[in-house]
């Protein structure tokens, strides 16, 4: 069968959850089909394509027009002619894509990763960090809160906008969320597909040994992690004034790219406590490594999560994770079964949680960490399911 995936950007020149998901979903299918991944990148300054391991890319350049993209993406269907086309993200590829696959009659599955088709900040939040209901009819305000014009031009709740994203949604043969409050607030909006399914995301365990965390007793004071983005609405801030407050002999240390917006005030907040260690990026091939040095994983999210693969790989490892209660994360988590939940945005909670974790190490350890853990394999294999039904009926139907 031929699967064509496509995400508007990918792994290794992105480490963000989506391309990791994507290449491991691509390099698990290719072992039994031919898969292709259409995409932006960096370095193309023209549509080419390559082998990517098991599976190849078709990559067009990251400043190309929509117009550009949709006319090289032509010459990727043309070329691969694929039977399922499997979108995951359409960032900076055109939303004309859908369109034309229509216009093709070739076949396409949706993942909805987040809620880019309704919101153009994505994360269903507000530029000062405050939790967004939904988008309502000024949608936008957060972008352009001044010039009305603007908020005309992007307004996502527009009719003809609306339209064309439902048009998009509900002509899908398939449409699949990580989380049952995606697929609600996604419904909500419109969207009336009769095959919408809620898929967690499965991760690669092959290289994230059961085992890892194999001692007793927190080592070295205890060593408190976190990976991924440096912002407000992940909630570092809150992280780092729950650490500040903790009063413990231990460390805490952070691994991400700092968004830019936030960096005076959390810079600000880590320069008051010597014992907080900033990491940076690392390549996700080091993953391994920068788990085996953590004792416990913190996830303090206090916007919607729609996944976050950190709160699983971390517990593949055996490692600890005490996470926010909000989006997707309690779909998984059992507070004290497989992990710890802590209201979001409550930096005493999350203070109180970390000294129970570190005084009671051994009981944290003996949790049952890997329920509710979903591999790529598993995803894989659904999808395969998925692709052969919607490919079988399109046959019959030529």
């Amino acid at each position: 069968m031929k699967i064509l995936n496509i995400t508007h950007s990918f792994y290794p020149e992105s480490n963000a959850g989506v391309e990791l998901y994507v290449d491991s979903l691509s390099r698990e299918l290719g072992q039994r089909h031919q898969v292709m991944l259409f995409t932006r990148s960096k370095k193309a300054s023209e549509p080419c394509r390559e082998d990517h391991g098991n599976y190849s890319v078709f990559a067009i350049p990251r400043g190309f027009s929509e117009r550009k993209g949709l006319r090289a993406f032509g010459q990727c269907i043309e070329a691969f002619n694929p039977d399922v086309v499997h979108i995951h993200h359409l960032i900076g590829l055109g939303v004309g894509i859908p369109a034309l696959l229509r216009k093709r009659s070739i076949p396409y599955i949706i993942t909805l990763h987040d809620y880019w088709y309704v919101c153009r900040r994505i994360r269903l939040i507000t530029r000062e960090g405050r939790a967004c209901n939904f988008p309502y009819e000024d949608c936008c305000h957060c972008l352009f809160p001044k010039k009305a014009w603007k908020r005309q031009i992007f307004r996502l709740t527009g009719p003809k906008e609306k339209k064309r994203v439902l048009d998009s949604l509900n002509s899908a043969a398939c449409i699949i969320t990580p989380s049952a409050i995606m697929k609600k607030r996604y419904e909500d909006y419109g969207v009336k597909n009769r095959n919408f399914s809620v898929l967690q995301i499965g991760i690669d365990t092959s290289a994230i040994p059961q085992g890892l965390r194999l001692g007793t007793a927190v080592e070295h004071g205890g060593r408190i992690g976190y990976i991924g983005t440096l912002s407000i609405f992940k909630g570092v801030d809150v992280l780092l004034k729950a650490f500040s407050a903790l009063k413990k002999d231990c460390t805490l240390h952070l691994y991400g790219k700092m968004l830019k917006k936030d960096e005076p005030a959390l810079r600000s907040l880590i320069k008051e406590n010597a014992g907080i260690a900033l990491h940076g990026e690392f390549d996700h091939r080091d993953l391994l490594r920068v788990l085996s040095s953590l004792d416990m994983v913190v996830v303090p999210s206090v916007w919607e999560e729609t996944h976050n693969i950190v709160v699983d790989e971390a517990r593949a490892a055996g490692i600890p994770v005490i996470a926010s209660a909000i989006g997707a994360i309690p779909d998984r988590i059992i507070d004290r079964k497989n992990g710890f939940l802590v209201p979001p945005g409550d930096m005493n909670a999350l203070k109180e949680k970390m000294a129970w974790v570190l005084d009671n190490y051994r009981e944290a350890l003996a949790l049952d960490m890997r329920m509710n853990l979903l591999t790529i394999q598993q995803n894989a294999a659904w999808y395969e399911q998925v692709y052969q039904e919607i490919s079988s009926a399109r046959r019959s139907n030529a």
